[in-house]
């Protein structure tokens, strides 16, 4: 075989094994833990989260406090948590803050709340005071008589937390959920202000507790 046939036979194969890598990278550095989905039920808002950690790589925790269902879908980054009013223990790592659900300033505690509290504030990752690792998170959160509008989200919007360069995440929807997150197949890059623990977060997440009048 000469060199050229040689060269034009294994350029296919070349190219579907780099295009395979290609996506086994993005797969893994888009890896969903944890989902969070906001939905209009009726004349209320429904959330339900569900996902499990196995471990907390590329996390350091930072301090526990007493938390609450609530939503803030201010960027840059939205505060979200789900469960019942509970302690929770909040972390930071090396994380980037993608997506926006809403622009809205105004934060909204939930009328009730089921299961381990679960979340993030800004660029910090909230979870259960006594969460094993590995075990099944299923929680929920209603808002009576509320539309989505009224928690200042927009319908169709993502916003998701990852760390571990990547490999771990938190996203939060609002129904109808895009068909095609645009965040699931572009690398995530480093925003200025959105990483956890990053100089420009701390502020914001102190502004959030002292404006929570309660629980965080």
């Amino acid at each position: 075989m000469n060199p050229l046939h040689r060269l034009l036979t294994a350029a296919p194969l070349a190219l579907i094994l780099a295009m395979l890598g290609v996506a086994c990278m993005l797969s893994s550095a888009h890896a969903e833990n944890v989902r969070i989905v906001f939905d209009q039920v009726g004349a209320n808002v429904i959330v339900t989260g569900s996902g499990s950690l196995t471990d907390l790589d590329g996390l350091t925790f930072s301090f526990n406090s007493n938390s609450s269902s609530l939503i803030n879908p201010a960027p840059p980054g939205p505060s979200v948590r789900v469960g019942a009013t509970a302690s929770a223990n909040f972390y930071f790592g090396d994380c980037v803050v993608t997506g926006s659900l809403g622009s809205t300033n105004l934060t909204s505690y939930a009328t009730s709340g089921n299961g381990p509290i679960f979340g993030y504030t800004g660029s910090f990752v909230a979870l259960p005071f006594s969460y094993s690792l590995g075990t099944q998170l299923t929680s929920t959160a209603t808002w009576t008589n509320t539309t989505l509008e009224d928690l200042g989200l927009n319908p169709g919007t993502t916003a998701n937390i990852s760390w571990n360069v990547g490999s771990r995440s938190m996203v939060v929807s609002v129904v109808p959920e895009p068909a095609i997150s645009v965040m699931a197949l572009s690398p995530v890059r480093p925003a200025v202000g959105s990483r956890c623990g990053g100089g420009g977060s701390v502020p914001d997440v102190n502004a959030l507790f002292s404006n929570a009048g309660g629980g965080t």
